[in-house]
């Protein structure tokens, strides 16, 4: 129940443990100070609150927090709908008359001369794969063959 305790099972059970089983305390003190630091641990248990006090300050505290528990709701809520009507889109852009009726309908006098783009690109894919293919048998392509060396002159 004391903070050795804690260390101890928390050595255990995320297996910071050194050789023979003991537990690795400054490792996991480390872990526990950057979890705390990060905002990693979000609740936490609240001091012992002092017998002392009158019950007229525990009453009137126990509706002070109910008032103040609703204020925090209502805050969040009125957070989380700030958020909803950033993120909706009050009007999309859009580009009318994009396409004309008979190229939605698809007699495009466009796609004979797209075939031939096709056929032209598929020739160049052709010497492209000569070029690599030269490269792969041991062939050096004929345009660095052609450029002259300095030790030649």
């Amino acid at each position: 129940v004391d903070q050795e305790d804690f260390l101890i099972q928390l050595c255990r059970i995320s297996g910071k443990l050194l050789k023979g089983g003991e537990p690795d305390m400054a490792c996991v003190a480390k872990m526990v100070l950057h979890d705390w630091q990060r905002g990693r641990i979000p609740f936490f248990v609240p001091p012992p609150k002092v017998e002392n006090a009158s019950e007229q300050a525990s009453t009137s505290s126990a509706n002070d927090e109910a008032a103040v528990d609703n204020d925090r709701a209502s805050a969040a809520l009125r957070a989380i709908a700030n958020v909803v009507s950033s993120q909706q889109l009050k009007s999309v852009p859009v580009q009318r008359d994009l396409f004309d009726q008979k190229e939605l309908e698809g007699d495009d006098p466009e796609q004979g001369s797209d075939q031939e783009v096709g056929s032209e690109s598929d020739l160049e894919l052709g010497e492209e794969s000569d070029e690599e293919s030269e490269k792969d048998s041991g062939k050096e392509p004929e345009e660095e063959l052609e450029k002259p060396t300095e030790s030649s002159q």
